[in-house]
């Protein structure tokens, strides 16, 4: 885990006198964290594969050059110290070192996933369609909001793009990915449908007082209430349960699936547990249908789908192994897939470079300690 604090524009190895120029070569399985904004916390996770010359001349200034192909990851975005989003990183996406170590290029795309109903995008748009056709624009899809990370890795320039996926292009007659592309072009309309989408997993009319309104009030009473449960359920479970961390987060909705309204409330579950002095890390979790058809084909293996074991090699943490099942829907050919995998976790704090290659089992001299 590789922690970047921009105060410190420290190029120096530490290593004077000599010159020493070598190939460092990330494996695809290494993880590579960095922490964008430390003010709310947004960060960057990914994994990937490189091989970056490094070079130390005998001034000790450091050169970095080459290109780190990111394969996975995921961009944490943190919206006013409440609201947390991933992002997961598109394949292709890539950070690119010319020299300065501390000022890598990136092209980065991330997306992040929302499932809502397009009648407020297009409210306007169908006024004067019965109440039977405008049901029909309740009905939920999902909407991709892309992130597009570009230029200097510390000072990127951001934008955005809402898209739905290529085999619901053609929804409505192409309207909504119509009034889509109309949307993409204006980005203050842009920004702030982006905004709805993370903080309420909704659009919002032009009107932001009419929003809503389309929805009928038991799916707005639906969506409040959900969150309102997920919140209240996360405090008791804190005192009902101590040494146990459970997460609850509660989706009620209206679904207009089969064309009529049909309420619908998931609940995902979520338990983590720290044993041997917190050395051992169990983690599980799933989604359970709590009303609505779907409820009646749950099962008690529905609460744990999802199971993520970590055990801490050493007492610092450094080293830890790593193990995991998810089950994860992969589309209508491939269907629900169980997706196992175990590995090793390396980690690594440091605030200079020279830091980062000294060795870490080398005790330092209390003398000669430095300032951070």
């Amino acid at each position: 885990i590789l922690y970047r604090d921009e105060k410190q524009e420290i190029q120096e190895s530490g290593f004077t006198g000599f010159e020493i120029s070598s190939i460092i070569e990330i494996d695809k399985e290494a993880t590579l964290r960095l922490m964008m904004d430390p003010t709310s916390s947004d960060s960057l996770v990914v994994k990937g594969e490189a091989a970056l010359n490094l070079t130390i001349d005998r001034s000790g200034k450091m050169s970095l050059t080459g290109a780190y192909n990111l394969n996975e990851g995921s961009y944490i975005v943190t919206l006013e110290s409440i609201v947390k989003r991933k992002f997961d990183i598109d394949p292709g996406s890539t950070l690119i070192w010319n020299g300065d170590p501390l000022d890598a290029d990136i092209s980065i795309n991330a997306i992040y996933t929302v499932r809502t109903s397009p009648i407020d995008l297009v409210a306007d748009q169908i006024v004067g369609l019965s109440e039977a056709d405008q049901n029909t624009y309740k009905q939920r899809y999902p909407f991709l909001v892309y992130l597009k990370l570009r230029g200097a890795l510390m000072k990127p320039e951001i934008s955005f793009d809402i898209q739905l996926r290529p085999e619901d292009k053609g929804i409505f007659g192409g309207a909504v990915n119509a009034k889509l592309n109309m949307l993409n072009e204006d980005p203050s309309a842009l920004n702030k449908q982006v905004f709805a989408l993370l903080v309420l997993g909704r659009f919002i009319q032009e009107n932001p007082l009419q929003s809503g309104a389309n929805m009928g009030a038991s799916t707005v009473v639906r969506s409040t209430v959900g969150k309102f449960l997920s919140s209240e359920l996360n405090k008791l479970s804190a005192k009902l349960v101590p040494g146990v961390e459970l997460n609850f987060d509660v989706q009620s909705y209206d679904d207009y699936e089969s064309g009529q309204a049909e309420g619908r409330t998931q609940v995902d579950i979520g338990a983590k547990k720290q044993l041997f002095n917190e050395r051992l890390t169990v983690q599980v979790g799933g989604v359970v249908d709590v009303e609505g058809e779907r409820a009646k084909q749950n099962s008690a293996s529905n609460i744990t789908t999802d199971v993520t074991v970590e055990y801490k090699l050493t007492k610092d943490g450094r080293y830890r192994l790593k193990g995991f099942s998810h089950n994860q829907y992969e589309g209508a050919l491939e269907g629900q897939l169980v997706e196992t995998g175990i590995g090793v976790v390396y980690v690594r704090d440091f605030n200079r470079w020279k830091q980062f290659f000294r060795a870490p089992w080398k005790k330092r001299d209390s003398s000669k300690t430095e300032k951070p």
